[in-house]
């Protein structure tokens, strides 16, 4: 397993060493605009002509061909290619695949990308459960081993996931042992979830953000909202198209829960604001979108006065949690609206 300074260290180097080996012109016009792009390259990117439509297998087959001969002039040799096109499959070699498919009869494979299960055929993520056997009798090191086993960095099962982190919260309030057993009310609350934990593979996720049609606009929606146990934001990518119509994906999710000190609603909803925000931060510099073309929306009324307010008129924790102390954005530079 890679170190995080080794794996640092080989970035550093596969950069330095592409740098040298660009063409003096643009001979590999696709596979330089994706390699700067993406910046990663386990990144998935989709690219796209300059009118806005994805590309057909013609260029995503042109990518393949100038990805290799770009990765091997800096000595490195790409393998486990997959694609969701079959035709883009037949192009590349077997022994270069990420599995041994037969294009004729089997159906496209799923892999894991960064911990989450992709279908190639649906071009969707989903997720593989292993359902544990639950005892009469748990403990906590039972449990927090079980919950742990749920990896979902893009936290599209983050309604369900905030449960379980609620568990653990109680059960580190409770101050149980890790092979004591645990109260009858967090017991029946825990196998209530690992019962349910088999219904989540039946989540699928599109991948792709935007439809193969030609794009109008495009704008990121966050919405967010708080409880006295926990807090989130969602965002959704909006395109309009030129046809008229409109098409709505989920980009990501983020939760947390609650503090054990007691607090308020609108303060919950306002530390929601601010993790929406973050989040939304992180997804307009992952997509080149402006921050114009984010739009927030909640349902409470003291959020909207807060971030439209001053610092100066507020008590210290709203001044700690301001929206000009966590970006150098200002609140009438995007629109905040109210649900």
């Amino acid at each position: 397993m890679f170190q995080p300074l080794l794996a640092n260290k080989c970035d550093r180097l596969r950069d330095s060493r592409l740098s040298l080996v660009w063409p003096s012109g643009d001979l590999r016009p696709v596979a330089e605009k994706t390699t700067k792009k993406t910046n990663k390259p386990w990144v998935d990117y989709e690219p796209r002509s300059a009118h806005g439509r994805a590309v057909n297998n013609d260029t995503a087959i042109q990518l393949f061909h100038e990805l290799q001969a770009l990765w091997e002039k800096a000595g490195m040799k790409a393998r486990k290619w997959l694609s969701n096109s079959c035709e883009v499959l037949t192009v590349i070699p077997q022994e270069q695949r990420a599995f041994e498919i037969d294009l004729n009869h089997n159906p496209l494979p799923s892999t894991k990308t960064l911990g989450v299960l992709w279908s190639a055929e649906e071009d969707a993520f989903s997720f593989r459960i292993v359902t544990p056997m639950v005892t009469d009798v748990l403990t906590k090191r039972f449990i927090m081993g079980r919950m742990a086993e749920v990896f979902d960095p893009l936290s599209l099962a983050s309604p369900f996931i905030v449960r379980a982190k609620i568990l653990i919260q109680d059960l580190w309030t409770v101050g149980l042992d890790w092979d004591e057993p645990i109260t009858h009310e967090i017991s029946t609350q825990a196998k209530e979830w690992f019962l349910e934990l088999e219904d989540l593979k039946e989540i699928k996720v599109p991948r792709s953000l935007k439809d193969r049609k030609v794009e109008k606009s495009s704008s990121v929606h966050t919405f967010v909202d708080a409880s006295n146990d926990a807090y989130g934001a969602v965002s959704y990518m909006r395109c309009e198209y030129d046809q008229g119509c409109y098409g709505v994906s989920i980009i990501a999710l983020k939760t947390k829960v609650a503090l054990l000190k007691p607090m308020s609603t609108p303060r919950l909803e306002l530390m929601a604001a601010i993790l929406g925000l973050n989040l939304t931060l992180s997804i307009i510099a992952a997509l080149n979108i402006l921050i114009a073309d984010a739009h927030f929306w909640s349902d409470s009324m003291d959020v909207l006065y807060w971030i439209r307010g001053r610092r100066r008129q507020f008590r210290p924790f709203c001044c700690k949690q301001n929206w000009r102390d966590s970006t150098p954005v200002q609140p009438r530079a995007v629109a905040v609206h109210r649900i």
